[in-house]
């Protein structure tokens, strides 16, 4: 695989280098969403140019403000961009070690979200639209893929899936998501062994489970949805009051403990009176004694 050196497609007059503004996104999208490896000193990063696998070389005599900047010139409204924007903040450090704390803190093993369900929505036939083609979201043929196993997967193994959380599943019940990405909508869970990035908006990974297919267009399968989503709705809400159940109770264990306490220190308080009372007719009557044998 031909390898290009990314520093080489940056700066003011790159008139002589075709591609190097593709090159330049691709890249910079590919490092926000993890997917990138880093090897004696130098970060290698995968992308797609003109239909044919690319490795572009980043190293760090591009330094970690300058890339900072590329990052936020190139398209900051994409989520994963903004991400990486943000978290790499004004670092002093060499860019590598940024990167490499980057994809440590946040390029996670899908056991970091087993208990949550994503969504995506698909179509069986191909959609051409120009957001896709922004995010090199080309058509799959998810059904092919699911001949085989519950498993949906980036036949190139590049850009990765991309799959939304629950909370915004509502925005996007709309004409223009329908059209963009399809009528179809699958409920999805993480792989343990595959790594994911989530950007706050979406997560990002090669493959995925499915748990649920629906067809949009199908009553049956839209109140099946229905379904599901009231069901994760009493789930929230059973762990919420669960949550609260055992606050409630470990405040009555305290109350408890500390009730506890102030009857045992008023006790303690009693003892020493009478212990005091004690010994103070203890000294009268010693007192008494000596007097009568003196």
């Amino acid at each position: 695989m031909e390898q290009l050196l990314f520093e080489d497609y940056i700066g003011s007059n790159l008139g002589h280098q075709k591609d190097a503004s593709v090159i330049r996104t691709w890249v910079l999208k590919q490092v926000s969403r993890g997917r990138f490896e880093i090897d004696n000193n130098l970060c290698k990063v995968k992308i797609l140019l003109n239909g044919e696998k690319r490795t572009v070389i980043i190293s760090n005599s591009l330094k970690t403000n300058e890339f900072r900047d590329l990052v936020y010139i190139t398209s900051p409204m994409e989520p994963s961009l903004d991400f990486l924007y943000k978290k790499i903040g004004w670092s002093e450090e060499p860019l590598l070690i940024c990167l490499k704390d980057y994809q440590d803190q946040f390029y996670k093993l899908g056991t970091e979200f087993e208990n949550e369900y994503w969504y995506k929505f698909y179509s069986k036939t191909e959609i051409k639209d120009e957001l896709r083609e922004l995010y090199q979201a080309s058509w799959i043929d998810y059904g092919k893929q699911l001949e085989e196993e519950s498993i949906i997967y980036d036949e190139l193994g590049l850009c990765g899936l991309f799959a939304m959380p629950y909370n915004m599943l509502f925005e996007c019940f709309n004409e223009q998501c329908k059209e963009r990405y399809g009528d179809k909508l699958f409920i999805l869970k993480t792989i343990p062994e595959c790594r994911y990035l989530k950007d706050g908006k979406e997560i990002i990974g090669d493959r995925f489970e499915v748990i649920e297919d629906y067809d949009l267009n199908c009553i049956e399968d839209v109140g099946k949805l229905c379904k599901h989503l009231v069901d994760l709705e009493e789930n929230k809400s059973n762990t919420k009051i669960s949550e609260l159940n055992a606050k409630i109770r470990d405040l009555e264990s305290e109350n408890t403990k500390a009730l506890d306490n102030q009857i045992y220190l008023s006790n303690e308080i009693n003892r020493y009176h009478i212990r005091r009372w004690l010994f103070f007719l203890i000294g009268i009557i010693c007192g008494i004694i000596i007097c009568k044998f003196m």
